[in-house]
């Protein structure tokens, strides 16, 4: 018998089901995003520090190439109270590459050259802007609320097998980018963050023998230069 034999009723008890799987799919997804942002919180709150290795992937539209450097990175988030500036230190490997950020302030070190450049993270390009992907890794979840229409897109496993949920996040607000990826673990550590600028170049940073909650010296957040460094502005 078709539809149209069947009739009305029919026809309505198809439309009744299909919008109650609608409806159940849109719950469902409300609840898993509410169910990775407060893992992301969680995870943002108990992390007083982070050491781990690190791999940034830049590829320019433009030219077509792809730039690949890998590193370790050393990270003690912000935090209000007390209050607190971020510390980050990245020591890439190739080229050797030293580059140490306290708040908004940033120094490069460059060792084959001897040349040391210092300027605000704000308006940081190239190297320095590692800092502002590693920002997103410390995000509250309000902080990214507010900045952010966040989507979830589909479970995930990274090159180094974790198994992550990958989320999509839209500026709200004017920024340099005009998308960002995350992929978030099942503990709610951003494993991997990707950032596409407006010119369409993409980078991204994947952390791997992720270690919270180390102790860090002081000395790790300190520059030893030796003598005739060359100082640019940033």
């Amino acid at each position: 018998m078709s539809i149209k034999a069947k009739g009305f009723p029919y026809l309505a008890l198809v439309i009744t089901i299909f919008a109650i799987n609608i409806a159940g799919s849109l719950v469902v997804f409300a609840q898993t995003k509410k169910q990775v942002l407060d893992r992301i919180d969680d995870n943002y709150k108990s992390l007083s520090s982070l050491a781990a290795d690190l791999t940034m992937v830049t590829f320019s539209p433009q030219t077509g190439v792809t730039d690949s450097v890998t590193g370790t990175l050393k990270f003690l988030p912000e935090v209000a109270k007390p209050k607190r500036q971020m510390y980050l230190r990245i020591d890439w490997v190739k080229p050797s590459e030293t580059i140490l950020v306290i708040g908004d302030s940033y120094q490069i070190y460059r060792e084959h050259d001897k040349t040391l450049i210092e300027g605000k993270r704000s308006g940081a390009k190239n190297s320095a802007s590692a800092s502002n992907l590693l920002a997103l890794v410390s995000m509250p979840r309000a902080r990214l609320m507010a900045d952010y229409e966040i989507d979830v897109d589909d479970r995930e496993s990274l090159s180094d097998g974790t198994k992550t949920t990958h989320l999509i996040l839209r500026p709200k607000v004017k920024m340099e980018a005009k998308r960002a990826e995350m992929w978030v673990d099942d503990n709610g550590m951003p494993c991997q963050v990707r950032v596409t600028q407006m010119n369409d170049e993409v980078r991204t940073i994947l952390l791997t023998k992720v270690q919270k909650n180390v102790v860090l010296k002081a000395t790790a957040f300190h520059l030893v230069l030796p003598d005739g460094v060359n100082k640019l502005k940033g």
